[in-house]
């Protein structure tokens, strides 16, 4: 069983975030997944997800505390509990005037 996990901006084209070895009766419960590199797929038996971004404080920082209005809040997840790792310590994330360019340089290899 796979639970309450993040699984975001990582993983390669070649393949899905996670790959089950052809075990069919994995559970994954309560996961954020987002932004993975071969797509969000999830294998198994998959209850509770959300394909969201999970709103880290300050990623490219590598802050991956989360933001108050993430979906892997104790208060936003699809279980009512905090998804991965890190808690809420920081409030909404404020909107800033970006051009799409450096949008895309944000997701570059």
């Amino acid at each position: 069983m796979i639970e309450r996990c993040i699984f975001a901006f990582g993983g390669n084209a070649s393949g899905a975030v996670i790959t089950c070895g052809g075990v069919t009766d994995t559970v994954i419960d309560c996961v954020v997944v987002f932004g993975n590199a071969g797509g969000d797929a999830l294998c198994g038996i998959v209850t509770n997800d959300v394909t969201a971004d999970p709103l880290s404080c300050d990623l490219p920082g590598g802050d991956y505390t989360l933001d108050a209005s993430s979906p892997a809040s104790g208060a936003l997840s699809p279980c009512n509990q905090l998804v991965g790792a890190c808690p809420v310590e920081c409030g909404a994330t404020p909107i800033r005037d970006t051009t799409w360019s450096a949008i895309k340089r944000t997701f570059a290899n």
